[in-house]
């Protein structure tokens, strides 16, 4: 598909983690995953996103996520994940998705990353049912705030699984911190989109249509109109890129049902900014590429 080689030793094996059916933002990194030759994507997993909306959310995202497999024609396997929030640390379910965390973390022998673009109880559950991937496992988190001083720590991804939260963070010790103060850096305008991904193969219509249709009928509160922020795609701009952001260390943190926070003695790497320049002129620049490849391989 592109003229340019990606050498062995710079690829990184990735497991995708998202809330795909939340809003309209986890399909573009999922696509730009799935296009970058650097990201070995070795599955991904549909994340429930609380009963706020429906009462299948994980379901929902699951059947997005194969959606979006499907028109790109890949093989990639999805993945089931719980169905809800993590409710007791003795007592939870063992979903196919957490299944397949550990399963991968097992067998890794280099890193392995989970980009999780949504709520963590996936890898929470993976962690509490297998506590010997804590240390294997690399998570890229989008979710939670930066300032831990604030009373409150409310933000969507953290809010549907704050438990997962204080799992991950106690538990794990490799933590790539994307929080809202950073991933909110990735805005773009709708008219942008219409330019530079519907006219690009069915995939980058159905990216462009599913966001308008979000923006138009379902329009969120934290919605602006005619922008939108891809945050989700900071995930994915880091692992491609390192030097797409900056980073900070901060003290890790735990949350109480009402989310306010709590520091904890534990040193995380947290990402700052973001270059969002870098990530959508790369997305888009693939999304061409891609188009240009599925329409010679059908003569």
């Amino acid at each position: 598909m592109y003229s340019f080689k990606v050498p062995e030793d710079k690829k990184i094996n990735i497991i995708i983690d998202s809330d795909a059916k939340n809003e309209a933002d986890d399909q573009y990194a999922i696509v730009h995953a799935l296009q970058s030759p650097k990201l070995n994507v070795k599955g991904i997993i549909g994340t429930q996103f609380s009963k706020r909306r429906t009462l299948t959310s994980m379901i929902e995202s699951y059947e997005e996520c194969k959606k979006l497999v499907s028109l790109m024609n890949f093989s990639t396997p999805v993945y089931k994940g719980n169905v809800e929030a993590l409710d007791s640390l003795e007592h939870y379910e063992v979903s196919e998705g957490s299944k397949f965390i550990i399963e991968e973390a097992k067998k890794a022998e280099g890193e392995l990353y989970i980009a999780c673009m949504g709520a963590l109880t996936n890898i929470a559950v993976a962690v509490l049912h297998e506590p010997s991937i804590a240390d294997k496992i690399s998570i890229v988190w989008v979710g939670g705030r930066l300032n831990v001083s604030d009373d409150k720590g409310y933000e969507a991804n953290a809010r549907n699984d704050y438990k997962a939260v204080n799992v991950v963070m106690e538990r794990c010790s490799k933590i790539l911190h994307i929080p809202y103060e950073t991933y909110t850096m990735m805005q773009v305008s709708i008219a942008e989109l219409e330019l530079r991904v519907k006219p690009y193969h069915e995939i980058g219509e159905y990216l462009f249509n599913q966001l308008n249709d979000f923006n138009y009928n379902i329009n969120r509160p934290w919605t602006n109109g005619e922008s939108w922020n891809m945050g989700d795609t900071t995930s994915i701009s880091v692992l491609i890129n390192k030097h797409s952001a900056t980073y900070a260390k901060r003290n890790a943190f735990i949350l109480d049902k009402e989310l306010n926070v709590t520091e904890i003695d534990k040193e995380i790497t947290a990402v700052t900014s973001i270059d969002s320049r870098y990530a959508m002129e790369d997305f888009y620049a693939k999304l061409v590429l891609f188009s240009r490849h599925q329409k010679q391989t059908l003569f």
